[in-house]
């Protein structure tokens, strides 16, 4: 009996060690490798084949500095997850031509400098803090693109009149 559950034990030792092998693979495997799926109905997330063909083809090597890092309220931080997402796609496309980097303003007196240069202005944004209290912080949702000697500022925020930026 005993040497009979001993092979049990065994076995469901072996079994567990199997499955925590493989998800530590395919843990390391996705930590790699970026890939998303769209299952929007109008293909939201999908890059269109025109970008993707420009991406390919680009002639120079193009470096973007998104100033949307730091402490940052839930709805800029989506905003910066999606553009990281959409950045990690350009760069994958583009075979690593495409680079980028995330600068937090608020850390870095150069950054807001060089914003204010391209005539880039902070977004105040004002929330409740847990005492009652408002407090206003200030969000860059600013992106420039470097390629080839040319800079070209880009506003992440799309305005809408009438709407939280957050």
């Amino acid at each position: 009996m005993t040497m009979l559950k001993n092979r049990v034990v065994k076995r469901d030792l072996m079994q567990l060690a199997i499955v925590l092998v493989v998800i530590v693979l395919v843990n390391l495997v996705s930590a790699r490798w970026f890939f998303r799926i769209d299952l929007t109905a109008e293909k939201r997330y999908t890059l269109a084949p025109v970008t993707r063909s420009f991406l390919r083809n680009l002639e120079h090597d193009v470096m973007v500095k998104v100033y949307l890092a730091g402490d940052l309220n839930v709805g800029f931080q989506r905003l910066a997850r999606a553009t990281k997402e959409t950045m990690d796609e350009f760069r994958l496309v583009s075979r690593g031509a495409f680079m980028y980097e995330f600068i937090d303003p608020a850390a870095n007196s150069q950054a807001i400098e060089e914003l204010r240069e391209y005539g880039l202005r902070p977004i105040p944004v004002f929330e409740a803090a847990a005492d009652g209290r408002q407090i206003q912080s200030n969000v860059y949702p600013y992106a420039i693109l470097h390629i080839d000697g040319y800079d070209i500022a880009i506003n992440l925020l799309e305005n809408m009149p009438g709407r939280s930026g957050a």
